[in-house]
């Protein structure tokens, strides 16, 4: 297991006895959840909503981690729930984290709405970068 460092906005280790979070995914999984029957253990999850990073302990699996937005229902899901994306190295979860983090650490992206569309914050950030250079280069 790699090594992470937890001085991420708004995430934080899951300590062993965290176990409810593994416990209520394997809950949430329908038969046909590409996650199904493959085990995992939780290494993190997000102060602002209901992620988890799963680590996957199975030997042959192509992804080694995986991002869940736990439902807390307590119930099998539809097919597509809990929604997930996979990586296959650790560095890919933090350089998507990376981007959206540094702009909600310096409040350009209110907490409330961070992990909710970062893709639409990021763009409109730099939208409002590019708007702000035309403004000058017509000084």
């Amino acid at each position: 297991m790699d090594n992470i460092s937890f001085d991420l906005v708004d995430w934080s280790p899951v300590s062993q006895r965290e176990e409810g979070l593994v416990k209520e995914l394997q809950l949430e999984l329908g038969k046909e959840h590409a996650l199904y029957g493959i085990p995992v253990r939780a290494v993190a999850r997000a102060n602002y909503n209901d992620d988890v990073l799963f680590e996957l302990n199975s030997p042959g699996v192509e992804f080694r981690y995986v991002l869940v937005h736990l439902t807390w229902r307590g119930v099998e899901e539809p097919p597509g729930w809990p929604s997930t994306s996979f990586y296959r190295e650790l560095n890919s979860w933090l350089s998507e984290l990376q981007c959206p983090d540094e702009f909600v650490s310096s409040d350009i992206i209110p907490k409330e709405y961070a992990g909710q569309s970062s893709l639409f914050w990021i763009l409109l950030v730099v939208l409002i970068g590019l708007l702000c250079v035309v403004a000058l280069l017509d000084f």
